[in-house]
């Protein structure tokens, strides 16, 4: 339904997936295996109101180099301004963007992620360095039974188990090494303080799952602190997957907070 466009940029490999054109433009970035391709259904689901761009997260350490092609892809595709939804580590990286580029941003909907101010400066080069050392084997393995433990509970655990061991083996030991290098060059790359000159003040909604080990309560205290005018809302889930458990349900969610005036209540969600 949505083949796969790639580009070269500065030696790095840049892979996204385009809906129908539409007035709006949404863009998409997944957790830290990569690969946006799993959001066919949210791409679906929106093709009538929405244009989405799902865009994989390329092997690089430079935060520059992500904002840049970032901007690339909306250039290419004539996009002048469009939301952005980060999931996970995405979620890391659309707020870069959003400092980068603000003039390119509409609304940022961060779903069950933090905020870069939150981690530690050396804490992705010090797991850069174990990773470095570590067989792929034995990286994917570790993935795998991470990803195992997110699916327990997900009505449709067999496909999306499928779906993730596909995923899994594009997955690298350089590759997840240019990950932890990455999530040290965006904390240390900007101000990640409320008070910072270059601080989002544009519409957020955050998401979150009504318990995830992943995002515990200071990861969402710090995000929160972050965005204090934030519309949060609240699956009733459990686990880091709100989207893969219900991907119907969490779309029509962002649909409604493409569509909402931003405010500062909580909303519980029982999808």
């Amino acid at each position: 339904m949505y083949p796969v466009q790639t580009f070269e940029r500065a030696g790095t490999t840049w892979q996204y997936r385009a809906s129908e054109d539409r007035e709006h433009t949404l863009v998409v970035l997944p957790g830290a295996l990569g690969g946006a391709g799993g959001y066919f259904i949210l791409m679906t689901e929106l093709q009538s109101r929405h244009r989405v761009l799902a865009v994989d997260i390329p092997d690089t350490a430079s935060i520059r180099e992500v904002t840049d092609g970032i901007l690339e892809i909306l250039n290419r595709e004539g996009v002048e301004r469009a939301s952005f939804l980060g999931s996970s580590f995405g979620g890391l990286l659309v707020q870069a963007f959003a400092k980068s580029h603000p003039e390119r941003v509409a609304r940022l909907i961060l779903s069950q992620t933090g905020s870069p101010g939150g981690i530690a400066p050396g804490k992705g080069r010090f797991w850069a360095r174990i990773a470095s050392v570590l067989p792929t084997a034995l990286i994917r393995w570790l993935f795998a039974r991470l990803v195992g433990a997110m699916l327990k509970r997900v009505p449709a655990k067999e496909f999306w188990l499928r779906f993730y061991s596909e995923e899994m083996k594009r997955l690298d030991r350089q590759g997840l090494v240019s990950r932890y290098l990455l999530t040290s060059d965006f904390v240390e790359s900007y101000d990640w303080t409320p008070e910072a000159a270059d601080a989002w003040s544009g519409p957020v909604t955050i998401l979150l799952s009504r318990k995830d080990g992943m995002v515990g309560s200071r990861v969402r205290t710090v995000l929160s602190a972050l965005y204090p005018d934030a519309d949060t809302h609240v699956f009733q889930t459990e686990g880091h997957g709100a989207y893969v458990y219900d991907p119907v349900g969490f779309s029509q969610t962002v649909a409604s907070a493409l569509i909402t005036k931003p405010s500062t209540r909580t909303r519980s969600q029982g999808i």
